[in-house]
């Protein structure tokens, strides 16, 4: 096998240099392009589970939106968190508050 000069050496890395610089450009705009989408459909979801009940069966809007969301190839845990969100606030509103104590020092008159 044939080494290679110093110059064609460099040819070759730059063509390959170029070509994983055109492939991070295209998956670059690719993740930008989904994570829009992504971000839009959790808002979506979170907005939908916040008019009714977490939980699709019961609430038909969510359902919709999710259906919607999967056709968009939105993934699971995506999904999951935007509902989870939505069920730790509902969770927090339902548990009973206990007042606050507040301890008074004794100050000297």
């Amino acid at each position: 096998m044939e080494e290679l000069s110093p110059d064609e050496n460099q040819k070759v890395s730059e063509t390959m240099g170029r070509k994983w610089a055109n492939i991070v450009e295209k998956k670059t705009k690719l993740d930008a392009n989904n994570s829009k989408i992504y971000a839009k459909f959790g808002i979506e979801i979170y907005v939908a589970a916040k008019q009714g009940e977490p939980d699709p069966h019961s609430n038909q809007k969510l359902k919709f939106v999710i259906d919607r969301a999967k056709t968009y190839n939105v993934p699971r845990h995506i999904i999951e968190r935007a509902i989870e969100k939505k069920l730790k606030r509902w969770r927090r509103w339902r548990l009973p508050r206990t007042p606050l104590r507040r301890f008074r020092t004794k100050t000297a008159l």
